[in-house]
């Protein structure tokens, strides 16, 4: 990575430790089904899956940063932030497994498992077997700025767009999905915006003139990302289409999309900074419970990069609706899967 020599980043110190330890990581959660064990590999992870009782064991065992081990265990720092990124990296393999189950075995109980859901996390050194606790998970209270604003401006629109995140938080992406457009629709429903056709009400909102004069050249993409999801929401609710957990993503730029959207001189001022307050807890929170991939972050570095540098608004805003935008890459790859 000589070509980061110089650069600051974060998780520097531990991608950049030549000494590594082998680890599992231990998360348990209650659990109200019976599970069959599960044994699964992921990248340079393997997996095991046990139940004792109501408590359901998730156990990774991989090589990971003699620092990031010490950091961990010690509670120095943000190290358990790095920690969570590689179980949220194994929870598509292993919610995959649990839902296959869930159908074959008709039991509909089964739930899916996702970082917020952890009851105790430890990290175990091989070598000794002494499992440490770690300060998870974390009790949040309400945002001032959001709860302030909640009870005066609690439309439908805004509640399924609550809805929406939650949905992502836990793994629910087909109910993310409907729950993005169900949004939308409310929001047409109270802001009159009538149609025959959902494209036609879609480009009524969508008009120049209810957003900043700069945001002009980005609601082609605010309007290519919904019709898009409103697609992949057609699909579950008329057709067989499933979500697959590892394209979690297009619920995220769902989200963010409905975000930009709501920022609508159609709405008050209040309910614009309400949606704003939401996507900023949402953010937040994303970054808290899906932590940070070191594995990906390597990757990156290892790479060339492109990233813009920002100085002006007129960039940031086209670096926000670049990394916004559902890629044709992206929308092939969910067509496939469908097809």
């Amino acid at each position: 990575m000589s070509e980061n020599r110089g650069r600051v980043y974060i998780g520097q110190e531990f991608i950049e430790d030549k000494e590594t330890v082998d680890v599992a990581i231990r998360c348990t959660y209650y659990y109200s089904a019976h599970l069959s064990p599960l044994e699964l590999s992921w990248e340079c992870s393997t997996i095991s899956v046990r139940q004792d009782g109501n408590l359901l064991t998730v156990l990774i065992k991989r090589p990971i940063s003699k620092k990031l081990y010490e950091s961990a265990i010690a509670h120095r720092g943000n190290a358990t932030m790095f920690i969570i990124g590689y179980i949220e990296a194994i929870l598509p393999v292993v919610n995959r497994e649990i839902i296959s189950q869930k159908y074959l075995s008709g039991h509909i109980l089964h739930s899916l498992l996702s970082t917020i859901g952890i009851d105790e996390l430890a990290l175990i050194r091989m070598e000794d077997g002494i499992p440490h606790r770690l300060p998870w998970p974390v009790a949040v209270l309400p945002f001032p700025s959001a709860e302030a604003l909640a009870k005066e401006y609690d439309n439908f629109f805004i509640r399924d767009f609550i809805d929406a995140m939650t949905c992502y938080f836990s793994f629910s992406l087909d109910e993310c999905i409907r729950k993005i457009i169900t949004s939308i629709e409310n929001f047409f429903t109270l802001r009159r915006i009538y149609a025959d056709k959902f494209k036609k009400k879609l480009n009524l909102c969508l008009q120049e003139r209810y957003y900043p004069v700069n945001w002009g050249p980005y609601l082609s993409i605010l309007k290519r990302n919904i019709e898009f999801i409103y697609g992949v929401r057609n699909n579950i609710v008329h057709n067989t289409f499933r979500m697959d957990y590892q394209h979690r993503f297009i619920c995220k730029k769902g989200i963010g999309t409905l975000s930009y959207i709501y920022q609508s001189s159609l709405n008050e001022p209040e309910v614009v900074r309400y949606t704003r307050a939401l996507t900023q807890q949402f953010l937040l929170f994303e970054t808290q419970y899906s932590g940070i991939n070191l594995d990906i972050l390597k990757s990156h570095l290892e790479g060339t990069d492109t990233s813009p540098i920002v100085d002006n608004t007129r960039d940031l805003d086209a670096f926000m609706f670049k990394g916004l935008e559902i890629t044709a890459d992206e929308r092939n790859i969910i067509r496939r899967q469908a097809n």
